[in-house]
């Protein structure tokens, strides 16, 4: 199966950005990097973002950006993507939504993404297997258990 980030990047690498002030760090070679590293670099880039102590170089050379407007009780939006970058996700509040599990209705806890790409980087193709293999992701109790 191919990588859901073939074509969105030569070099894939990623951002995170911060509801309050726009700040990314690129994570070069995200693709291979275990989810669990890059959720704590994450931690570590917005505890040096409230602290005042951004570098440069934590805000240089990304290709990809993560904006959660979420935290701002934001449900959906759409993303706009900062020029060199390839790609930008827009995640939106988490609410508790009505959900089909099983052919049963339940409520679930669900939010909006929203991805905004380059064309002249990639077609549609590698951005919906990329937010498939999202959702996928999300969807996997065991994946989300393992990021404590």
């Amino acid at each position: 199966m191919p990588n859901a980030m073939d074509g969105l990047s030569a070099e894939p690498t990623a951002s995170a950005g911060r509801a309050r002030e726009r700040v990314g760090r690129p994570r070069r070679g995200a693709c291979a990097r275990p989810l669990q590293a890059i959720a704590a670099d994450v931690l570590t880039l917005s505890g040096r973002a409230r602290a005042g102590q951004l570098r440069p170089e934590d805000m240089a050379g990304g290709t990809f950006t993560i904006s959660n407007l979420g935290l701002l009780g934001v449900d959906a939006f759409t993303p706009i993507i900062n020029p060199p970058q390839s790609a930008i996700l827009g995640i939106g509040r988490i609410q508790p939504r009505p959900v089909v599990r099983e052919g049963t209705l339940a409520i679930g806890r669900t939010c909006v993404l929203s991805l905004t790409f380059d064309h002249r980087v990639a077609d549609g193709a590698p951005a919906a297997r990329l937010l498939d293999a999202l959702v996928r992701r999300l969807g996997d109790r065991e994946v989300l258990a393992g990021l404590g």
